[in-house]
């Protein structure tokens, strides 16, 4: 009487373990490119983020330029004032405008998005003084003047702004992609993991499998022989 498994479900059990450890490979590849995908989406965004955040400082600054050659303009030194001063300076308030709005968007850091809705108001301050300067006529020079403290003060609190949204995008890039990189490794470690005990398991089913076909064999030859060797005593015995 066999005590043990039959080969057919022996055979059939190992091609049910196959199919489990494949899906569990299946899925753990997913999980691992799905996260290494979003990860890396987002770093993505943060990078071109951090392009769009260094171009506000950049126009920041030419706004200030174009007050400063106005401020000359109104000393009477024009030597160095371009007429197209007032039309410079409205391409860079609105490209300065239209970069901030486009600076928040969904999935920033909460930090981010403070500094960027305490920004937003600020610059239009700043952009309407600058434009009520560069674009004052001949009478109203010295009121002009009299807001050169007020632009200077927002220039600062809007350096100071502009300067820590960098500090933060900056590390949340860096951030995200030593995630990206870890998430990857994590990800092929999980593979070659289940790939590894999947081919153990084959492995040691395999031999089970082997030992049942070759065990009764075994005993075949074993009872053959035995059967031989009573045969050959019994024909001594008789002659």
């Amino acid at each position: 009487m066999n005590r043990g498994f039959s080969i057919p479900l022996k055979l059939s059990l190992l091609v049910l373990i196959a199919m489990v450890f494949a899906i569990i490979i299946a899925v753990a590849g997913m999980r691992a490119i799905e996260n290494t995908t979003n990860t890396t989406k987002k770093f993505t965004e943060y990078f071109i983020l951090q392009g769009d955040a260094s171009k506000v400082d950049m126009i920041h600054d030419a706004i200030r330029s174009d007050v400063t050659l106005a401020i000359m303009a109104f000393s009477g030194d024009l030597s160095l004032v371009s007429n197209d001063g007032p039309a410079l300076f409205e391409e860079h308030a609105t490209e300065i405008e239209r970069l901030v709005k486009g600076l928040s968007r969904p999935g920033i850091s909460g930090e981010l998005k403070k500094l960027i809705e305490t920004a937003t108001p600020t610059v239009g301050q700043f952009v309407s003084i600058a434009r009520s300067i560069v674009k004052a006529p001949d009478t109203e020079v010295i009121e002009a003047r009299a807001k050169l403290p007020d632009f200077e003060n927002l220039f600062k609190v809007l350096e100071k702004d502009f300067g820590r949204m960098s500090e933060v995008i900056t590390a949340t890039t860096l951030t995200l992609q030593k995630s990206t990189s870890e998430s990857s490794k994590v990800g092929s470690g999980m593979i070659m993991l289940t790939t590894g005990l999947a081919l153990i398991a084959l492995a040691i089913l395999s031999w089970l499998i082997g030992r049942s076909i070759s065990r009764p064999i075994s005993h075949a030859v074993r009872v053959a022989q035995a059967v031989a060797f009573i045969g050959r005593k019994v024909r001594v015995a008789g002659s």
